[in-house]
Parts: C-alpha cells; structure tokens; sequence
C-alpha cells in the first residue's frame, strides 16, 4: 500500500511538472511571458517563497565567480530584494555564491542539486549568505538547477528557494526539477513545433491523448512518452493507435504532417534580454 501511494504520488507530481512545462513552451518565443509563467510555476509547484532564473558565461576554471549577465525574480518584496542586491550584486562585487559556484563548477552538461548535497549544514549556516543576506530575507533551503548553451557559451540557470522553518527539498522534488528543467533544455535547442489548437480533431481529443500527441511532435518516441508520464509501452501504444484513427492516417509521419502542416506552429525558446533585468531597475 505505502509503495502504491508513493507510486500515485510520483505520477502526480510529474502532471503537474509537465503542466508547467507544457504552458512555458507553448508561450514560446516571447520571453518575458514564458520566465514570468516560469517562476510563478516554480513557487506554485515548489512551495516556494522565493524563485530566480539567471543566465551567465560559463567560467573558465571551477573557482573562477561569475556575474550573472541577466537575472530574474520572483517572490520577494521590494526591501527584501533591496538587501539581496546589496548582498550578492553591490557595486564592483560579482555574483558571489559559494552555493552557485560548487554547483556550476559541477563537471556536466546539466546539473540539479539542493543545498546539502554540495554544502554542509555547518557551512552554509555559518556562511555570510545565511546570516547576512538568506536570514534577514526569511529563505533557507533552495535548490539550483543549469544547463550549458554551447552555442552562446552560456549558463542557464534557475533557482528555488524555501522560507525560512520550511522543510527542506526532498531528493523527489530534486528529481522534479531536474525533470522539468530537461525538458526545457529540450525545447531550448531546437525550434519547437506543437499541434495547431485551432483544429477540429485536436480540440476535441480527450486530454490523456492531446497530451500524448504533444509529446509526439516535441519528439518523443512511444517508450519516451512511456517513461516520462510512467504508464506502460502498451498504454502509450494503444493512445498512439487511437490518435492514427482520430485523424485517419496509418503511422507516426502521416500523424505528425497531418497535425502539423495545417498550419504550423514555431515557437523558438530564446535567451531573454539583459534589458529584462529586474536588478537594473533597483541599482
């Protein structure tokens, strides 16, 4: 019974990751709206007080500190984002974390962790951010999760944090977020293309089979659309079936062109704009 529940649990969880995801790309190329929608989900998801996604160059060597080049927010009032730029972005200082700087000096691609797995309570309660910036602000536990943009020779990252006497994040919401930033890796290095809402035969689809159909033009195959909504290959295979006879055609390829060349939809995930700095406005 206690394996079912953490089962359900898991799969629960995962619907409301993909739901999120699911709403940032379909916003698409208009980046103020898909990192607003982005944190917003991120505090609603996470019980979070506090969210932030960042983009930066990527160091030159692990010790090296790096300024973010845009960073954004969500959360704290206007006090409390006051004391967290005088902590972490004064005038001439850059970005200095040591929570961040083990994280990204991670050797990987794609990195997600919480706060103890690179820093030990004695450190990070011991630490100026805790007592100087994290305490009087009411945050504690936080995770972090980035990916490398070769082609930018950036970092992007995102960042979620708890109010203070929270509990910590567990190693399943690690996995959440992790899951959910692969999938937005996924999106940012291709151009992606969605199922025109505007047909008849896709509006009317239940909504396990839009869902599964969505996966399929993103790119998944049937044992990827499998593994990340955690039903069985026959399931996924027997949705695959039903969408061939909702829309009459007989295999993957005359699925995807008769969906997708109705009218096509191309939504490209860009670096927001250092213009959009939040900080810039209270600096």
């Amino acid at each position: 019974m206690r394996a079912s529940s953490h089962h359900r649990s898991e799969r629960t969880q995962f619907k409301s990751v993909f739901r999120l995801i699911t709403e940032v790309i379909r916003v698409g190329g208009d980046a103020p709206q898909w990192t607003n929608r982005l944190l917003d989900g991120l505090i609603e998801l996470f019980n979070a007080k506090f969210t932030a996604c960042a983009v930066a160059p990527i160091p030159t060597n692990p010790t090296e500190w790096v300024r973010a080049e845009v960073s954004l927010q969500r959360g704290l009032t206007e006090p409390e984002t006051r004391l967290f730029i005088e902590g972490y972005w004064a005038e001439g200082n850059t970005y200095r974390s040591e929570f961040l700087r083990r994280a990204v000096a991670i050797r990987s691609r794609f990195v997600t962790v919480r706060r103890e797995d690179v820093m030990s309570d004695e450190e990070w309660y011991a630490s100026d951010a805790y007592t100087k910036i994290h305490l009087p602000i009411g945050i504690d536990a936080q995770m972090e999760s980035h990916f490398v943009v070769p082609k930018t020779r950036q970092v992007f990252g995102i960042a979620v944090h708890r109010g203070t006497g929270t509990p910590p994040f567990s190693i399943a919401e690690r996995r959440q977020l992790r899951r959910l930033h692969l999938e937005l890796a996924r999106a940012w290095h291709g151009t992606i293309v969605v199922p025109e809402t505007s047909d008849p035969v896709v509006a009317g689809l239940a909504p396990r089979l839009r869902e599964v159909l969505w996966m399929l033009c993103v790119g998944m195959s049937e044992k990827e659309v499998a593994h990340q909504l955690q039903l069985s290959p026959r399931t996924i295979h027997n949705h695959v079936v039903r969408l061939h006879a909702a829309f009459g055609v007989n295999s993957r390829g005359e699925l995807l062109a008769r969906v997708l060349n109705r009218d096509i939809t191309e939504k490209e995930m860009r670096l927001p704009d250092s213009t959009m700095n939040q900080y810039t406005k209270l600096t």
